[in-house]
């Protein structure tokens, strides 16, 4: 309920959370000087270019997708990829932590779990940097870090800003007046700002590609998919984001939103045996354990245009060669 009232004020241009502008004056001044201390400081770590894909704002801006699309057109050209994250929410029994695609979630945690599953090497530790190196002694030829940008002590080559195309910047202030992890200006500094869903050139969108079913495994093209009446939940950043893409589809569901990285529980699902679930990739590693053969999830990837795609590949190329 929190998390709504503050994301209208941020994006729907209710003015409440000036109330809070004491506490944004102190946390800018933190930023900016964390963010000196450590860029004072910092040295290059590795020899393999790390790549952070992250944001400045709170929410999801589709990191999760745009980091298997990246990783999946780098493996193509025979890159050896692999992914960094801090592994929100997981408790780890050692780190840095290779996460498996049979690793438990709680373990884990549902992004890095969701990109193994998709067959990349990922490795999880909230010190980046030294998550970073372990994946350089696996002997990796590029290292995307997923999220990480407010991360200053990991040494990174390229910085990819993504946007949530329809929000961009909200009122544009900070926390907790607005959405902004760092000010906007922040924006002139890395090298590219992608938006999700946007009209224009620097813009990707997420591309529905199969509905699976979480127990039988059983994919459905989108067109072929009879949804009838459902129910629909996403613990993401953005559930909106993800019941509108559904409503484009044509599909009338009945909307849970929840937290981003909400824990399900089987009993989360008790009243809707009946009825068809439809939910997230993210949402679906999180009830595996306890899937029943009316719970499917939505599988999407990330379409970026060839001369976004382009324009990184030959940066990357640039940043490699020295």
């Amino acid at each position: 309920m929190l998390e709504r009232w503050f994301n209208r004020a941020w994006y729907g241009g209710l003015q409440w959370t000036w109330l809070l502008l004491p506490l944004m004056l102190i946390y800018r001044y933190v930023v900016v000087q964390r963010r000196k201390s450590y860029l004072a400081a910092r040295t290059k770590q590795l020899g393999v270019p790390v790549i952070v894909v992250g944001n400045i704002t709170v929410g999801g801006t589709g990191k999760t997708p745009v980091i298997c699309e990246l990783a999946c057109q780098l493996s193509a050209q025979g890159k050896r990829v692999g992914v960094l994250s801090r592994g929100y929410g997981a408790k780890a029994p050692f780190y840095p932590f290779p996460v498996k695609t049979d690793s438990p979630v709680n373990e884990a945690g549902d992004e890095p779990l969701l990109i193994a599953q998709r067959g990349y090497s990922v490795v999880i530790d909230p010190v980046r940097s030294r998550g970073a190196q372990h994946l350089a002694a696996m002997g990796v030829d590029v290292i995307l870090c997923d999220d990480g940008m407010q991360h200053y002590a990991l040494y990174r080559d390229l910085e990819i800003c993504l946007l949530d195309g329809e929000r961009q910047l909200g009122n544009r202030q900070l926390l907790p007046v607005g959405p902004l992890r760092e000010p906007a200006s922040r924006l002139n500094e890395v090298d590219f700002v992608w938006y999700n869903g946007a009209n224009g050139a620097d813009c990707f969108y997420l591309q529905p590609a199969a509905f699976v079913n979480l127990k039988t495994r059983q994919r459905i093209s989108v067109d072929a998919f009879n949804a009838g009446a459902c129910v629909a939940v996403a613990g993401i950043g953005n559930p909106q984001r993800f019941f509108s893409t559904l409503q484009q589809m044509g599909i009338e569901a009945h909307c849970i939103p929840l937290p981003d990285h909400y824990a399900y529980a089987e009993d989360d699902f008790a009243q809707y045996a009946e009825q068809k679930l439809i939910m997230t990739e993210k949402d679906a590693v999180k009830c595996s354990g306890f899937a029943t053969e009316n719970m499917w999830y939505l599988e999407v990837q990330a379409q970026i245009p060839q001369h976004l795609l382009s324009m990184f590949i030959k940066r990357l190329d640039e940043v490699a060669h020295g």
